[in-house]
């Protein structure tokens, strides 16, 4: 039993008890041992259906997403390289320092990674003439003399025309494919798809007839052995389990057969398109020497995007073959308990369907059409509730009965057209015969909450009935989520380089003076007798009073008044005038004439 089928356990444990089993909650370790014991119980069952299609249907979603988480990976790793080369080209400025040659043979080698990583031709950086035929495709749309230009254009543009060159380069590598002249190591998207998508659809329809066949007996016997036992009988409640496993297998093969066959469907409305444009670009190259690209470079887009939607299928492909592969290994995962003379007598003794149980579900009304107006509930034909162009109308409940699974005890029937449909809150519902549709219709409430109780007791139900907002607990993709990602808490460690050991005495004194202080006071204490009573506060203190004078006010008034005179600088030139002898003299006089007030 993997750990997924165990979580879903788990949880079915908690939807039966949610009084005492609380999930996203802490909880006592002996209510998750008693947890703990009641799945490993159910777990260890051998040859136990019920077991069975729970673990059918959590491996095959566990499967289904995990590819599906393959895919996506893939896909972003590829979009994450994408931009950043984007990013890349986009952002590069070219400067005048920099060499002409080696800049734009560095950025064209740039753009050539981009168109062959997006067009996924990785061949192209193993094999040197893929990489020359597709430097070829390029240089033919985008010469390198066109570099100049792209540079002068926004990063918007720019990025357009990245995408646009990666779509064109691939289709004249598909183009040339066609006509024999080039495509090295181009895979054909829709030659492999059709015999494989064929293939897996035959295997799905083969193992579906089967299962179909299956159920025919086990609903025989049923019917049968309903007439001759109790329903709690070990038998009945056998045969039960083993008819859900069953319609669940058959569900999940119905399930992938649809997807192949949309994809069928798909692929060739894309194959026809794909044609139609290598065919209109022959018409209109043909054997001219030169086109004019307005007319062909939107053909030669439309081809390559189209042979990038066509592979992406191929690859959805590949995850619906695993997925079926997974669904395989549960073809016959317990022992059938009908026999061959179980079914000959079943079928020789009765003809038709399992009879109801009286004392299961809401007790009739005397008169339900009445009950059924109060109730808001009407009732159609199949043919009434089809919408537009639907051949068969949206019934809930997965399309079974909700009155068969309360009535007879949990066990599934589809429902037919014979029985009509009811349409209440907003929904329709199918029956195996009017009985059902008239007892639904008058209590359509009590029903479906008799239907929750089953799907608590029979949790393996919950995918069939299509139940998932009613339990979301239960549902298999988050379980699957859950198991996948990692268990991770929020914590936080501090470790110090060096450890210090720290023994600290918070009474040590190391004065000696304050010991003897603290000595003498506890000696002095025990001196002490107490003649009053004392608070707490008024230990070791006594009230006293202190007067203080403060200093007489005096007060002080000066008025000084003060100037200041600079020390005045003459210069006196002498022997300007005179006798022919005398020389001239310069004289440097400071006249410190004192302050105003010293005059």
């Amino acid at each position: 039993v993997s750990n997924t089928v165990l979580a879903f356990l788990i949880r079915a444990v908690a939807v039966e008890e949610p009084a005492k089993y609380k999930l996203y909650t802490t909880q006592p370790s002996s209510l998750l041992t008693q947890v703990a014991q009641v799945c490993v119980d159910r777990a260890v069952v051998d040859n136990a259906p019920s077991l069975d299609t729970i673990s059918m249907e959590v491996e095959v979603e566990r499967e289904y997403i995990d590819q599906g988480k393959t895919l996506q990976q893939e896909s972003t790793e590829k979009d994450d390289r994408a931009n950043s080369l984007e990013f890349e080209i986009t952002s590069t400025r070219h400067r005048a320092e920099m060499d002409d040659s080696e800049f734009f043979t560095s950025l064209y080698r740039k753009i050539f990674t981009y168109v062959a990583s997006c067009a996924g031709i990785e061949a192209a950086f193993q094999s040197q003439e893929v990489e020359a035929e597709t430097m070829a495709a390029l240089e033919s749309v985008f010469p390198k003399h066109g570099l100049r230009r792209f540079l002068s254009l926004g990063r918007e543009d720019k990025a357009a025309q990245l995408k646009e060159l990666t779509n064109i380069v691939q289709g004249i590598r598909v183009f040339n494919h066609s006509i024999g002249k080039g495509g090295l190591a181009l895979e054909d998207p829709t030659g492999p798809f059709q015999s494989q998508a064929n293939r897996l659809g035959l295997e799905l329809q083969t193992m579906a007839q089967e299962v179909q066949a299956d159920l025919d007996k086990y609903e025989t016997v049923i019917s049968y052995k309903s007439t001759l036992l109790r329903p709690s009988e070990d038998l009945l409640l056998r045969l039960r389990d083993e008819h859900n496993n069953r319609l669940a297998y058959l569900d999940l093969a119905h399930f992938l057969l649809e997807q192949v066959e949309k994809g069928i469907s798909t692929v060739a409305s894309l194959a026809e398109q794909y044609e139609d444009e290598k065919a209109a670009m022959q018409d209109t190259v043909g054997n001219k020497q030169s086109v004019p690209k307005e007319k062909v470079y939107p053909k030669l887009e439309a081809i390559g995007t189209l042979h990038g939607l066509l592979m992406q299928e191929r690859r959805m492909l590949v995850v619906l073959r695993r997925v079926a592969d997974v669904l395989a290994q549960y073809k016959s995962t317990f022992t059938p308990t009908i026999t061959a003379k179980d079914l000959h007598e079943a079928q020789s003794n009765f003809k038709g369907t399992p009879p109801l149980l009286s004392d299961v579900g809401p007790a009739p009304h005397l008169n339900p059409k009445e009950a059924a107006e109060v109730q808001n509930a009407e009732r159609l034909t199949w043919e009434e509730a089809c919408v537009g162009e639907e051949s068969l109308p949206q019934l809930r409940c997965g399309g079974f009965s909700s009155v068969s699974a309360v009535k007879r005890n949990g066990l599934l029937l589809r429902a037919v057209p014979e029985g009509g449909c009811v349409r209440w809150n907003g929904g329709l519902y199918g029956f195996v015969d009017a009985n059902e549709a008239e007892a639904f219709a008058a209590n359509p409430k009590e029903y479906m909450s008799c239907l929750d109780t089953v799907v608590v007791r029979m949790p393996e139900l919950v995918r069939l009935l299509r139940l998932e907002e009613s339990f979301p607990t239960l549902r298999m993709a988050d379980i699957v989520e859950v198991v996948a990602s990692p268990v991770t808490c929020d914590f936080g460690t501090q470790t110090p380089v060096h450890f210090i050991e720290k023994n600290i005495d918070r009474n040590y004194e190391w004065n000696e003076w304050a010991l003897r202080r603290r000595v003498l006071a506890l000696t002095n204490l025990r001196q002490k007798r107490t003649h009053s009573q004392q608070t707490e506060l008024s230990h070791y203190r006594r009230e006293q009073q202190t007067q203080v004078w403060l200093p007489k006010t005096s007060t002080t008034q000066t008025a000084v008044q003060k100037g200041t005179s600079m020390p005045q600088k003459k210069m006196y030139i002498q022997g300007l005038r005179g006798a022919p002898g005398v020389r001239m003299n310069v004289v440097n006089v400071d006249m410190d004439l004192g302050q105003p007030h010293e005059f």
